[in-house]
């Protein structure tokens, strides 16, 4: 089971680095990057996925080695008469239904948390970019202490909720602590991976909701990897079924079968991929952080925005001045006459020979200077 779930562990990792990240600097724009923001937005990071890691915790499942209980024997157990084995038969028939579908429900489970992570992400993002339209805030004004509480707390609940949900089944999923040191290992390969690629690539050159395309064209991958099976394993279940269905004499249950799993998962994967083929086709992404992004600016025009490592730097319009903003908050505006002109005269004031040499200004002065 291990094996089967390594991509699965790989992509949480990518996934949840560079979906904090993102979030993280989406808040910065909203708070204007003070540190208490920071610190609220990772207190309830770790809130919401230690509440999600508890109910999956809680989750009920069967370990691929309780399997073999199936048809009522151990193979590693000792001899035991036909009459024993046919009494353990008739003893573990009513739970044969439940035992057979635990694929079924490991695959429906997963399958419902990847939908989840990826609705998500962009829902929480959108609900940072609209939050000022929502509460009339303009972009000059700050968010008052409870604003800040509230919208750390539930704008990004959604997302780590659910990661921890799905980390914490993955480790159910598994036999031993061993194993589940495994899966962390995997995660935090992801995680590694992710935060590279973000810092060094994506965070200059891709916008978050494309980011988000990629990594949902990522989990199809993902989830593919995990539902395809060894051919031993899926022999072994063929012919466990078999048996069941001509030893069984309990007519009332009904066995979920190796073809009703099969079209399942075949479903499944099919609409994962046909939901990524649609979000790259029609550039998604791009339109709707396009679109999205110029809500922060109520009452200004946005003429261009772009994402550096160290924060996002916005140029935006009011008549014939044009402003600055650096995580948003004010940096310059241009023109801007009573500052150059201050700046300028005391400069001239230190010049022994202002009025017959040639000044050259170098930093210090934003704008038109």
């Amino acid at each position: 089971m291990v094996n089967r779930l390594i991509l699965l562990s790989i992509w949480l990792g990518i996934t949840a680095t560079i979906g904090q990240i993102v979030l993280l600097r989406e808040s910065l724009v909203l708070f204007y990057g003070n540190e208490l923001s920071i610190g609220l937005m990772l207190a309830t990071w770790l809130f919401w996925v230690s509440f999600g890691s508890i109910l999956g915790a809680r989750m009920k499942v069967s370990s691929i080695k309780n399997q073999s209980l199936i048809q009522g024997t151990n193979p590693n157990s000792e001899y035991q008469p036909p009459q024993q084995i046919q009494q353990s038969n008739s003893k573990n028939a009513n739970n044969t239904p439940e035992l057979q579908s635990v694929k079924f429900k490991s695959h429906t489970y997963i399958l419902f948390l990847l939908f989840l992570i990826n609705l998500a992400l962009p829902i929480s993002l959108l609900l940072f970019r609209s939050l000022r339209v929502l509460l009339r805030v303009p972009p000059e004004e700050m968010l008052t202490f409870t604003q800040i509480i509230s919208t750390a707390f539930f704008c990004q609940s959604i997302f780590p909720f659910s990661l921890g949900l799905l980390f914490s089944y993955f480790c159910r999923l598994v036999n031993n602590a061993q194993e589940i040191g495994k899966i962390y290992l995997y995660e935090s390969v992801g995680a590694l991976i992710g935060g590279t690629v973000y810092t060094f690539y994506l965070v200059t050159t891709t916008d978050p909701f494309s980011i988000w395309v990629a990594l949902f064209a990522l989990s199809v991958l993902a989830f593919y990897a995990f539902i395809r099976q060894p051919q031993e394993l899926m022999i072994e279940e063929t012919e466990q079924a078999q048996n069941l269905q001509s030893e069984s004499r309990f007519r009332g249950n009904e066995i979920v079968n190796k073809p009703q799993l099969t079209a399942l998962r075949s479903l499944g994967i099919l609409v994962l991929c046909l939901i990524a083929i649609l979000l790259s086709i029609s550039d998604i992404g791009n339109k709707l952080d396009t679109l999205s992004v110029r809500w922060r600016w109520t009452n200004q025009k946005l003429v261009e925005t772009r994402d550096s490592v160290y924060g996002n730097i916005a140029v935006t319009d009011i008549g014939l001045q044009k402003n600055i903003y650096v995580d948003g908050t004010l940096l310059y505006s241009i023109p801007n006459p009573i500052d150059d002109e201050t700046f300028a005269h005391f400069t001239l004031l230190e010049h022994p020979d202002p009025f017959q040499k040639k000044i050259l200004l170098l930093g210090l002065g934003g704008g038109s200077i």
